[in-house]
């Protein structure tokens, strides 16, 4: 389905973003420090809130998250030029991503 994400409106009620909930709930496994993970979110909070797992809150400074969520509608997961932690595609096409953001507004912590 080439341009498919161009052509029409992908995933216009951001469907595609609970199917990466496993590899938010991997992330977490992976960063057992964390004690609450913040997650920015391209799409209206209500979408995914219940199925979050317990300890991720959504915030809207995205430059302040540990991870940001996104569709491929309107191009949202270009906003944030982050390395992918995990994507849904149907046939070739992107539905939806998980970046790390890493605190990109946080300073580094101080040296020893």
């Amino acid at each position: 389905m080439p341009r498919a994400d161009t052509s029409w409106e992908t995933d216009y009620w951001s469907d595609a973003t609970r199917a990466l909930i496993p590899a938010i709930t991997a992330w977490m496994r992976d960063h057992p420090q964390q004690q609450v993970v913040h997650l920015a979110y391209c799409a209206e909070p209500f979408q995914i809130e219940p199925w979050l797992p317990e300890g991720v809150v959504i915030t809207s400074d995205w430059l302040d998250a540990d991870l940001f969520l996104s569709t491929t509608h309107d191009d949202c997961h270009q906003a944030l030029d982050r390395p992918e932690i995990a994507r849904v595609e149907r046939l070739g096409v992107a539905l939806a991503v998980l970046k790390s953001v890493g605190h990109l507004n946080r300073p580094p912590p101080p040296l020893p």
